[in-house]
């Protein structure tokens, strides 16, 4: 059988560590024996990994090489001030929705100049490497930033086009395309007509944005979990504390203030035998961990540092609870993670994730309003105490096959994909 030859063109960097999802799509071909020649100009301040394999090749368009470090809060720039305590639970704070005239047009200077890019690109690409376009098999077009780009390529040598997308931020728009178009141009326009869409689904609406701009042939699976990067087996270490994990990242818009604002409602004998870990370090993370001391809160939330997608699995797969309450979907990760390795949860009762574990299945959900905070007080009070039993919760998730792993959606997708090879 004739080697297959894929075009990735992305302008994401190649990363062994941070978000791994690019290198784990270039290995699910490699794993299937095809050739994926990758053109990058992601760029990342730790330099981008290369992967040695006889079958890949990485052109990395203005991008250093160099290994990737851990995500360390100490390197980040805390300089953001975020004043919490003005902020209530029920706020949504979404990423990127800073609304008027002036984000408007730096939204369309930054699509106008991405355009611009890509017909420059375009013509060096095709100068130098015209006979990896006229072998390749498929050309997939990774996230929005460059897709309109591989499009053309694609296009103009009459190959199978793929776009592949983590979810969309689109859904901040509530699916107003007015406002997609004013203020997220690049993202609308990168969700471009293709013979396959690959979406991940999220939470984040990502399907009804793929249809909406003319996708017809759409993959819409949740991600795997990549049990095989992961310990077999884990200990909880001596810990005679309750302990609740939160996997926020460097995103505010996870909003871990909202856990802590729940825990300064609990009663002392139960905040004295909780705490919270948190990951966040965000640009204000001194203003959380000030948020933190003005609700009286320092003894029982710790700050982590240091922590790659392992580290996290570990710390979740040995923690009591796991709460997830994200402002714009809580299908990630963390969740997905906490149904397949029984870990009970409590997170945002946004629709996200209920498909996947509604609270018959092992859900513990809360609704967004005036009355939040209580509301997670009395679940966390209640799971603590044992009013809410663990074991039956983890007993649900137990028996919870919808969450599969990575190598079964991998397997998944891989064929997906063939048919339009």
């Amino acid at each position: 059988m004739k080697m297959k030859k894929i075009v990735i063109v992305t302008d994401l960097p190649f990363r062994k560590s941070g978000n791994q999802s690019l290198m784990r799509f270039v290995k699910m071909f490699l794993k299937n024996n095809c050739k994926v020649t990758l053109f990058t100009t992601g760029k990342d301040s730790g330099g981008e990994n290369t992967l040695s394999h006889p079958l890949f090749e990485l052109h990395a368009l203005g991008a250093s090489q160099g290994a990737v470090k851990k995500q360390n809060a100490t390197n980040t720039n805390n300089s953001l001030l975020t004043d919490y305590n003005k902020i209530q639970s029920e706020d949504i704070i979404m990423p990127f929705t800073a609304k008027g005239y002036m984000t408007i047009f730096r939204r369309w200077a930054e699509f106008t100049y991405t355009l611009a890019k890509s017909v420059k690109l375009k013509g060096k690409l095709i100068k130098s490497f015209d006979s990896v376009f006229q072998q390749a098999d498929c050309i997939i077009g990774y996230e929005a930033g460059l897709s309109i780009l591989a499009k053309n390529i694609a296009t103009q040598y009459k190959k199978p086009f793929i776009n592949k997308f983590q979810g969309t931020i689109l859904a901040a728009t509530n699916r107003n395309s007015l406002i997609a178009k004013l203020y997220y141009p690049k993202l609308y326009w990168g969700i471009n007509q293709s013979d396959l869409c690959l979406m991940v689904n999220d939470g984040t609406d990502g399907e009804y944005w793929a249809q909406h701009r003319g996708c017809s042939n759409i993959r819409f699976r949740p991600h795997g979990v990549s049990s095989s990067d992961y310990p077999s087996s884990v200990e909880r270490a001596e810990n005679n504390k309750f302990v609740i994990f939160n996997n926020a990242s460097c995103s505010a818009w996870k909003r871990p203030d909202r856990i802590v604002r729940a825990m300064s409602y609990l009663p002392l004998e139960i905040r004295e035998k909780v705490i919270l870990k948190t990951t966040y370090f965000g640009p204000d993370r001194e203003s959380l961990i000030n948020f933190v001391k003005d609700k009286g809160l320092t003894d029982c939330v710790e700050f982590l540092d240091n922590f790659d997608h392992i580290d996290s699995n570990v710390a979740l797969r040995t923690a009591d609870l796991v709460i997830m309450v994200n402002d714009m979907s809580n299908l990630g990760n963390p969740i997905l993670e906490s149904i397949f390795y029984n870990t009970p949860f409590i997170t945002i009762n946004d629709g996200s994730v209920t498909p996947f574990a509604d609270q018959s299945e092992g859900g513990v959900y809360i609704d967004i309003n005036k009355d939040f905070d209580k509301n997670m007080a009395k679940s966390i009070s209640d799971i603590v105490t044992g009013k809410i039993d663990t074991a039956d919760i983890r007993n649900s998730l137990s028996n919870n096959d919808k969450v599969k792993t990575l190598e079964v959606e991998q397997a998944d997708e891989f064929e997906r994909i063939s048919t339009m090879l």
